[in-house]
């Protein structure tokens, strides 16, 4: 059995093909279906050969708690036209 000290991240990392990744422009549904479709968790966030971060499922998450006003209090009114 290996040493932790040798164990390469190669040997754990999933690897389907091409590899999926987003733009700094990118609007957020497009991440959000990307991940859901393709099971995963995180996408990088690139712009020609720049990586700027990852996008993560807890990102959605935390930008759908402030769009639906979830940590403020009071009353949430739905009115359908």
């Amino acid at each position: 059995m290996p040493r932790v000290r040798e164990l390469k991240v190669s040997s754990f990392m999933t690897s389907k093909g091409k590899l999926i990744t987003i733009t700094p422009n990118t609007l957020i549904e497009e991440p959000v279906q990307l991940m859901h479709d393709n099971k995963i968790g995180c996408l990088p966030v690139v712009e020609g050969e720049k990586l700027y971060g990852i996008f993560r499922k807890t990102d959605a998450l935390d930008h759908l708690v402030d769009v639906f006003g979830l940590k403020q209090t009071g009353i949430q009114l739905t009115v359908a036209l």
